[in-house]
């Protein structure tokens, strides 16, 4: 063997090397209340092929669970951490701090964009620009409020803002500018929130011809990403990731019973009241907030109040008749024919599950995963931008089918205190400085020695209505 051959098989498999560690950039979608079976509801006749390009080169998941409690916020900063609600301390819509006497609800900037609420867990974005990655983000929850500093903020953020309108138009120029900033700009990381199908299926219902609508359109837009990753030549660097972060079930068809829980309430023995009362018998149960059971993970935050009530399968609550000194945090969805918020830790309300579709460089093709929950999606974002993880609620079995090689592990950082990605990264150098002297080593050998380099190198290498809480002031 030459030294000509051996240099161009080192180098070779040296360019394999940078490209199966190559740092690509990631495009997350959040699709508010896509529920899990959207594209088989009402892709009938549509064939929707924006969705199915995640079919034949991606991964996708059966179903995807969310965090307890069901709703927009608490899965929201839960995709952004790994972490349980009880954990990163967005318990819900609606919040209630009774030290500072202070109240966060989602339709509210003002209340939602004080550091105060978000101090517990660092977002990915901020993650991700600390490690010198440029990001972007698009009406993604409270990317304009800092966790710790002014560095911690991205460098692009487009502050979320509910839009009541259900409007789609905004998705398909949010995604190619997404792609711009990706190609021009050197960013390595966009996400992307988009509310219209939420919207509608609060406001029309799930089953809706205007939910069907808002799918269609997100399939257009989804559509229109892949190819603009393929006129750019940005399909073999560029990972995709689509989310929910909770599903939608119809609320005005007679399915659900409403029931009064404050004629049975006794503000002495709340939790006592609530569960001896006749009326409420199978249809709510209340906890003390240390008595909440482990599978909803809900009791060992500050802001969790000392009594949480739960709506059995096929009921919401209603509090209207109340002492003064009870307070209770409520929202009205009178209006809505369709919402979430219900209770699926057990299965029991199915249609609370979301959505998760990955394709890119990072993932697997052709492959359908098992079941997922919301606190696995971190794990997997850390995945494909090669990014440390902190440490989190995911399984990282839950996730691994997704992955094109194996994945790291996505718990965080190992007991030693260094990233499975720097170990990675160290790896590759040394492989990079082996090769290296391999070159050297041809290069100044007498020319019976190439044989014995190239044996070596030929070796192995390698609260809504469900859930009700309450607090004494």
């Amino acid at each position: 063997m030459s030294r000509v051959a051996v240099i161009v098989m080192a180098v070779v498999m040296a360019v394999q090397l940078s490209q199966a560690t190559k740092e690509n950039s990631l495009i997350v979608i959040l699709v508010d209340g896509f529920r899990w079976d959207y594209t088989v509801v009402h892709g009938v006749g549509t064939q929707l092929p924006g969705f199915q390009h995640f079919q034949t080169a991606g991964t996708r998941a059966e179903y995807l669970r969310p965090v307890y409690p069901s709703l927009s916020y608490p899965n929201w900063h839960t995709i952004a951490t790994g972490l349980y609600p009880e954990r990163h301390g967005i318990i819900g819509n609606l919040i209630y701090d009774p030290e500072r006497n202070k109240t966060f609800y989602l339709m509210d900037t003002n209340s939602t964009t004080d550091p105060t609420w978000w101090g517990d867990a660092e977002a990915i974005w901020t993650t991700a620009t600390n490690h010198g990655l440029q990001t972007a983000l698009f009406q993604w929850s409270r990317c304009d409020v800092q966790w710790r500093t002014e560095s911690d903020l991205p460098r692009y953020c487009e502050r979320f803002e509910y839009d009541p309108t259900g409007s789609t138009h905004r998705l398909p120029k949010r995604l190619s500018q997404a792609v711009d900033m990706i190609k021009e700009e050197d960013y390595r990381l966009v996400m992307v929130y988009e509310g219209s199908v939420d919207t509608r299926g609060h406001y029309k219902g799930p089953l809706s011809p205007e939910v069907a609508a808002a799918v269609r359109d997100v399939d257009q837009a989804l559509q229109q990403l892949w190819r603009r990753l393929e006129e750019t030549g940005m399909v073999d660097t560029t990972n995709v990731v689509v989310v929910s972060d909770h599903g939608m079930t119809q609320v005005n068809d007679g399915s659900l019973q409403e029931v009064e829980v404050g004629q049975c309430l006794q503000e002495s023995e709340v939790v006592e009241s609530l569960n001896s009362c006749p009326e409420l018998k199978h249809k709510v149960k209340a906890f003390l907030k240390e008595s909440v059971p482990p599978r909803y993970h809900y009791r060992a935050h500050r802001l969790i109040p000392e009594v949480v009530a739960i709506a059995e399968k096929g009921y919401t609550m209603n509090v209207n008749e109340l002492a003064p000194s009870i307070k209770v945090l409520t929202t009205d969805a009178s209006s809505y024919f369709g919402n979430h918020g219900f209770d699926d830790t057990q299965g029991q309300h199915p249609d609370m599950r979301g959505v998760l579709y990955a394709a890119g460089p990072a993932f697997a093709r052709s492959r359908k995963a098992g079941p997922v929950e919301q606190v696995d999606v971190y794990g997997l974002l850390c995945h494909a931008l090669l990014l440390p993880c902190h440490a989190n609620n995911g399984t990282p079995a839950h996730i691994a089918p997704f992955f094109a090689t194996p994945s790291p592990n996505t718990d965080g950082w190992s007991s030693k205190g260094v990233s499975v990605s720097i170990f990675t990264t160290a790896a590759a150098i040394l492989v990079f400085f082996f090769f290296f002297f391999c070159l050297v080593v041809v290069v100044v050998a007498e020319r019976d020695t190439s044989s014995t380099i190239f044996a070596i190198l030929r070796g192995n290498f390698i609260s809504n209505h469900s859930t009700w809480t309450q607090r004494w002031e």
